[in-house]
């Protein structure tokens, strides 16, 4: 109930912002790509299996409505990224397999997100950017232990909301070509998998975009 909360909130923002923007002359749609890479380690046991990190990359449409705000929407993934770990004395429970079994963890996630920008020029062709936004995103995690006979689990996710906030850069390289750098926290333990007891799958998340955009 809580992320609900928070997630009505963000988009009742940008909803109010977008309304406003209506009636504003001075609006600049803009089309773009990030790749991203993401610190995001696994909760619980699964951070054993899990890797600490990926690589992903997000498309997005916005509009920039005047020189201080903006609202962008766009699809984000990342790379399916695996990581080993031997079974040892005191954690057959924990991994269902006996000691010296080597289990190994895939996982990725994607979804969609709707961030709402606010920027602030420093010259003609640098602004700052803070941004706010929520995100639905769906994890996505593989097992293997290399028992005999081997055993794979594949478990899903559900569409979850993400609350994002950041702060970055952009530079004009042109007049309608800008480069962009983002930081941003992304509460991605709020991600859960399809299992009876919807399984946490990641604590949360801080990433490093970098990217270009156009401006029409």
């Amino acid at each position: 109930m809580k992320q609900i909360v928070k997630g009505l909130i963000v988009v009742g923002a940008m909803v109010a912002a977008g309304g406003a923007s209506a009636a504003m002359e001075d609006i600049s749609p803009m089309v773009g790509v990030d790749a991203e890479w993401i610190h995001m380690k696994g909760k619980g046991n699964l951070n054993r299996i899990l890797p600490k990190s990926y690589w992903g990359g997000n498309v997005w449409i916005g509009a920039r409505f005047c020189e201080n705000v903006g609202l962008e929407a766009g699809y984000n993934w990342t790379n399916n990224r695996k990581k080993s770990h031997i079974v040892k004395a005191g954690e057959t429970a924990t991994f269902s397999a006996p000691v010296g079994t080597k289990v190994t963890g895939k996982a990725k996630f994607s979804g969609w997100h709707v961030d709402l920008l606010g920027y602030l020029p420093m010259d003609e062709c640098f602004d700052l950017i803070g941004t706010v936004g929520y995100g639905w995103d769906k994890p996505k995690l593989h097992i293997h232990q290399n028992t005999t006979p081997a055993v794979n689990f594949n478990r899903k996710g559900k569409n979850k909301g993400v609350f994002r906030a950041g702060v970055g850069g952009q530079y004009m390289v042109s007049d309608n070509v800008g480069l962009r750098v983002m930081g941003r926290y992304q509460n991605t333990s709020q991600l859960r998998l399809k299992t009876t007891n919807r399984t946490k799958v990641f604590k949360d998340a801080f990433s490093l975009s970098v990217g270009a955009f156009v401006k029409f």
